[in-house]
């Protein structure tokens, strides 16, 4: 069948182009009906033919099945509705797609006929398989290059989470039943050639894409009888470490026994901050893939390291409040800021006490700390001049991390870190 080009039809009206568009949908129809050897007469029991067409390509061809919106627009909505000449460019649009879809079928039919569906299928078979070897390879993993295209599909997909969809729907048209593939309903219905036909776009796409996202997220190593939901409730149980050891860090008091709700609930009371986080990471992912996993992976790691710094930070914050509002009332406090009761008597007990940096990472100095920092530069000792000088810029202007500075300095992490709170704690404490 052959496309139409709308520009030879711009003059014509629209009711023009809707009967002559509706004969060439019903001739494509009813040469689909013959290919594909459909009888139509059991759906005689759907009174308007064109819901019974509309039914036919929903529930029983896959082949064209795009081709319900035009029955739906110009055989059964058509005159219920108002349509403008810029409407009818769209109709072509979806007509010629279709056009293209039934002619690749009828070519890949042919192909079929003339070479055998055993040799076509064998030859796309290697080259999916060829595909699957070069993704694997390109992501350095170890894998059996001899191993059926079902399981190189399987272990591609499991580092590949960007493409599961196209995975999915590849392992489904081209494998079929083989090896216990979990095939949907569209996959039931196809033939010989549109299952080759289908793939085929498919293996096109994946080779044409795969690498755009292929370390977007990050890789996870299944053992054998693993999932993916395994690992999810694995980090579940992780979070909840964090949890009770972020409590006990404030020295805030929980039932060991009551549910992780419990420990959850205060730890978004103590650390309001945090409650995206975990009510993003605590979700229940029912089919959990890489992208919730390395989410959840990135959340952690975050609070893992900062949770101490962070707490810090909210101290000075609630201290620089009260200095430049002492008139302000623990309400008000809690409205301005943003934060819970509960956090602000943890603070209040805090205020006076000393931390342990041992574990404490780089720290971040907001721009108000910066400046009181750079005020009182000149009343510090050299040594702890030369190493805020060098982690933070302050007369060089360029920053180092707390390894790059335990290079520089012949020192420990913890020694950096300990000189630099000292520093900034004497600050802070007006000693300077």
């Amino acid at each position: 069948m052959e496309k139409l080009d709308f520009n030879h039809y711009k003059d014509k009206s629209v009711d023009y182009i809707h009967e002559m568009l509706l004969r060439k949908v019903l001739e494509l129809v009813q040469h689909i009906i013959i290919e594909k050897g459909i009888d139509i007469d059991k759906y005689s029991y759907i009174d308007s033919y064109y819901d019974r067409l509309i039914h036919m390509f929903y529930y029983d061809v896959f082949l064209c099945s795009d081709i319900q919106y035009l029955l739906n627009i110009l055989g059964k909505d058509y005159q219920t509705n108002t349509y403008f000449l810029e409407d009818t460019e769209t109709w072509f649009f979806q007509y010629n797609n279709l056009v293209e879809e039934f002619n690749n079928y009828m070519s890949v039919k042919n192909e079929i006929n003339k070479r055998g569906y055993d040799v076509v299928y064998q030859e796309l078979e290697n080259k999916i398989k060829n595909l699957c070897i070069e993704m694997l390879e390109y992501k350095n993993k170890d894998f059996d290059r001899n191993a059926s295209l079902f399981l190189l599909l399987k272990k591609v997909e499991q580092y590949y989470q960007t493409q599961i969809l196209t995975i999915h729907a590849l392992r489904s048209s081209l494998i079929g039943f083989a090896e216990g593939a979990n095939i949907d309903e569209d996959s039931k219905r196809l033939d010989h050639a549109e299952r080759i036909m289908e793939s085929r776009g498919l293996y096109e796409y994946l080779k044409s894409n795969y690498q755009e996202d292929a370390f977007l997220y990050r890789d996870y190593e299944l053992k054998e009888g693993e999932t993916f939901s395994d690992i999810h409730i694995r980090y579940l149980y992780r979070s909840y470490d964090l949890y009770r050891e972020m409590l006990e860090f404030l020295k805030v008091e929980y039932d060991k026994d009551k549910p992780p709700i419990h420990v959850i609930d205060l730890v978004k009371k103590y650390y309001p901050y945090y409650e995206e986080y975990i009510d993003d990471k605590n979700k229940p992912y029912f089919d959990p893939y890489a992208s919730s996993l390395t989410r959840m992976d990135e959340y952690y790691e975050y609070m893992k390291n900062h949770y101490k710094i962070d707490f810090i930070n909210e101290i000075n914050k609630y201290q620089k409040y009260k200095f430049h509002h002492p008139e302000k009332s623990m309400d008000d406090i809690i409205n301005e800021l943003n934060l819970t009761k509960e956090e602000c008597d943890k603070i209040e007990e805090f205020m006076n006490e000393e931390f342990d940096v041992e574990e404490k990472k780089d720290y971040e100095m907001d721009d108000d700390l910066y400046e009181v920092v750079c005020n009182c530069f000149d009343e510090l000792n050299d040594q702890e001049k030369e190493l805020l000088d060098y982690r933070f810029g302050i007369v060089s202007f360029e920053k180092h991390s707390v390894d790059e500075a335990s290079v520089y300095f012949k020192l420990s992490r913890v020694q950096i870190l300990q000189i630099e709170a000292r520093a900034i704690r004497k600050i802070r404490k007006g000693m300077v």
